[in-house]
Formats: C-alpha cells, structure tokens, sequence
C-alpha cells in the first residue's frame, strides 16, 4: 500500500481547522464542509469505512453519556473516529439538535471558551488528530499542525461579512414589503436609510460604526416582532466582527 503523505489528506484537515477555527453561526457550512472532505479524500474515506465495520453507534452512545451532563468519547482509536464520524452525521441531518446537544453536554466554560469552541476542541480536533495519526503517524501530524496554525482567521472575516451582507439585503427587502412598523415613532423611509447606512458600512468593510447602526434599527422596528427575530443574528454578526477586530488589535500590539 502507498505511503499516504500530508497533502493525500489536505482537504481534510483544513476542513476541520476552519471548523475548528470558526463561530457556531457557520456551523452548517462548516460542518457540511468536513464531511465532504471525507467522501472526496479516499484515504480518510477508506480508514472510516474499516473503522464502522460491526460498529455500534447506539451501544456506545449509551456508554458514553452514562454520566448525566457529560459525554465521554471511546478510548479505542477505531471507535473514536466511527463514533464522532456517526455523531456528525446526524449533527448535519438534523436528527440530533447541535444546539440543545452543545448546551447539554459542553455547556461548562473551559479556558474561557463557549459550548461550540468546546466541542470543537474535544470532539472535531481530536477527530483530526486521530485520524491524521492512524494515516500519518504521530510526528507528522505535530508537524503538520504547527505549520497551519495560523491560516483560517482572514477567511473567517471574509465570510461573516458576506453572510452579513446577505442578511441586511434580505432585511431591506422585507422593510420594503411592510406597509406600518408597529410601535415604531420612525418611518419605513427612515429606517430603510438606517439599513442604506449599514449596507454602506458593509461594502467599505467599516466594522467600527456597525454597531451605532445597529441601535438605532433596534430603536426604529419598535415591537414588530418578525423585525426583531430577523436582526438577531445580524447583530450577532456584528458583535463577532467586532471581537475579531479587537483581538488581532491586541495581538498586534503585543507583537
């Protein structure tokens, strides 16, 4: 059998680095990235389908959430990577609800990082390193980690402000179809300027006065509740736009 080298398996590492490396608000995408990283990358693909052969995802499940409010991956290599393989797929088919899953079992703040930044950290990292071991060796991959360790956060960026983009679109649109914003002293006319002034900010990449526009669309949908339930995840954006830009802002000053 041919030696399998770092760059047979590239797609799939940088699949779980970028999931790794990325917000929960991406998690779909993401998610659905690693797994067809897995059907394109034969060698993974092979060492995934030996590792299910008589597994039981049910039987060991149930071992692994024995204990209430944590769940313990198996020890075994071959049925670390066939139970997180399984794990994920139903992640992706929506047949277990990530976000009720993430809140049950990686709820407890370790190191400062939320449920998902934990999930990442104990379930999809230690299904890379697992497999890229199995195929690679252990050296290998300590080698091959250290050289991308710093390559997803641009992409990051990139891709939160063009999924922001989407959504304001789609909140202007819906502004233009609503005839009277309930409770609201502002006008349709004004607030769509308020949603001009942000998409303008978007297109500049001005993440600074994101949020003093926020605000003020906060105080100009008044209580129509279909306005609010769409600006949810907008500022939500926003806020992690504005924690990246501060983080490598404090990075580079201690450089």
């Amino acid at each position: 059998m041919p030696k399998v080298t770092p760059s047979d398996i590239q797609a799939f590492t940088s699949a779980c680095d970028n999931m790794i490396a990325s917000k929960y608000i991406l998690v779909d995408r993401r998610l659905g990235d690693v797994l067809k990283s897995i059907a394109s990358t034969r060698e993974v693909f092979n060492l995934i389908s030996e590792c299910m052969v008589n597994f039981s995802f049910e039987r060991e499940l149930e071992t692994a959430t024995a204990r209430i409010g944590k769940i313990v991956l198996p020890e075994e290599p071959h049925k670390t990577i066939a139970f997180i393989f399984c794990l994920l797929n139903l992640l992706d088919d929506k047949k277990i609800n990530f976000n009720q899953f993430l809140n049950k079992y990686y709820s407890s703040e370790e190191g400062g990082v939320g449920p998902y930044a934990n999930f990442c950290n104990k379930v999809v990292l230690r299904f890379k390193n697992v497999i890229v071991a199995t195929l690679l060796g252990e050296e290998t991959q300590i080698k091959e980690e250290d050289e991308q360790s710093e390559t997803p956060a641009l992409i990051l960026n990139n891709e939160l402000i063009e999924r922001l983009a989407f959504l304001v679109k789609d909140y202007r649109s819906y502004v233009l179809g609503v005839k009277k914003i309930k409770g609201s002293k502002c006008t349709r006319n004004e607030l769509l300027e308020e949603i001009n002034a942000l998409n303008m900010l978007i297109s500049e990449q001005r993440i600074e006065f994101m949020y003093g526009i926020i605000l003020g669309i906060k105080y100009s949908i008044g209580k129509d509740k279909e306005l609010k339930r769409r600006l949810i995840e907008i500022e939500e954006i926003v806020l992690n736009l504005l924690s990246d830009a501060s983080a490598k802002e404090d990075k580079n000053t201690i450089e």
